[in-house]
């Protein structure tokens, strides 16, 4: 199975060597059971709204870090946590050995 990459006459299957010397690009949005606001709970500063995180959104951080620290191929571009949800930008590079 071939994938265009977007550039013109480049085609690739992700488990082909180099296939991933480009970065790839992924947003993923983790969603609560039901909904629930386990995250963290809406407020208001009086200017702005903001999220103030329950110990499970902070776990969630704290994870985040460590797949960086276990992944230097992993890069965060945006993240955000919401009551029910949590939406991450991803952008992963490969590191060849030298």
């Amino acid at each position: 199975m071939t994938t265009n990459t977007n550039i013109p006459n480049e085609t690739s299957t992700w488990q082909e060597p180099g296939a991933w010397h480009k970065p790839c690009i992924v947003h993923v949005t983790m969603v609560a059971k039901g909904r629930e606001p386990i995250f963290g709970k809406l407020t208001h500063n009086g200017t702005r709204a903001e999220v103030e995180k329950t110990v499970i959104g902070w776990v969630l951080i704290n994870q985040q870090q460590r797949m960086l620290e276990l992944c230097p191929e992993i890069k965060i571009l945006a993240d955000k946590v919401m009551p029910d949800h949590h939406h991450i930008v991803l952008q992963f590079c490969r590191f060849d050995a030298p």
